[in-house]
């Protein structure tokens, strides 16, 4: 598999949806409405990461959830079920990382 790096302007002519994107590029950031958005910390900023699916031993599975979160990702585009698992992995490893913090304070 390889990476094709695109720039916005590129991306925007890849998906043609409801996205006045003229109108959004002349916007100033203090016009957006980022009510809705919850604050990221600088801890949590300094612990992302962006980890590449691996590749090759990845289980089939059957899963439920929510239609509108299905749609959220779909919407995200080609990739998207990689994408799914890049949360999952990240949600994962955030919890084994507080969990081993703990530890660490209970064994000093």
């Amino acid at each position: 598999m390889s990476v094709k790096r695109i720039t916005v302007k590129d991306f925007s002519k890849l998906k043609k949806g409801k996205t006045d994107w003229a109108r959004l590029s002349r916007m100033k950031d203090e016009e957006i409405d980022f009510s809705d958005i919850p604050e990221i910390t600088d801890e949590e900023i300094a612990r992302a990461r962006w980890t590449a699916p691996r590749r090759g031993n990845k289980v089939t599975i059957s899963m439920r959830i929510d239609p509108e979160l299905l749609e959220w990702f779909r919407r995200t585009g080609r990739g998207y079920q990689s994408r799914m698992h890049a949360v999952l992995r990240a949600f994962v490893q955030t919890r084994q990382e507080k969990k081993a913090k703990k530890s660490t304070r209970r064994a000093a």
